[in-house]
């Protein structure tokens, strides 16, 4: 037995309404567009320099937590707490780490 003109017509109609209100006729909606996430290197790049201006500062540089996650490693010449309230904990979702590594010089230097 088939179904009559009358079944037919209610079903395309709510095949109709069905792909309507799923974004119209098959079509696929595009996918949003999002904003890549900055690289630990691309963070770096840009705050390095204000950090750098803190005294106590002589580093920055890309590495790892005990943990291996990837981290911001700030270098100071001494670590106290004056200098930790100062630095950043976290930059732009990325931890940050604070390492103690004494006065930095160009090798060679003898000063």
């Amino acid at each position: 037995m088939s179904p009559s003109p009358a079944a037919r017509l209610a079903t395309a109609l709510l095949v109709g309404l069905t792909l309507a209100a799923c974004g119209g006729h098959g079509k696929r909606a595009r996918p949003a567009e999002t904003t890549p996430m900055p690289t630990i290197a691309d963070i770096i790049a840009r705050r390095a320099p204000e950090l750098m201006k803190i005294p106590g500062v002589v580093g920055v540089y890309e590495g790892e937590t005990s943990a291996h996650a990837p981290c911001i490693r700030i270098m100071v010449v001494k670590r106290t707490r004056e200098l930790e309230a100062r630095l950043p904990r976290v930059l732009e979702g990325t931890p940050v780490e604070i390492e103690e590594t004494g006065v930095i010089r160009p090798m060679g230097d003898s000063s």
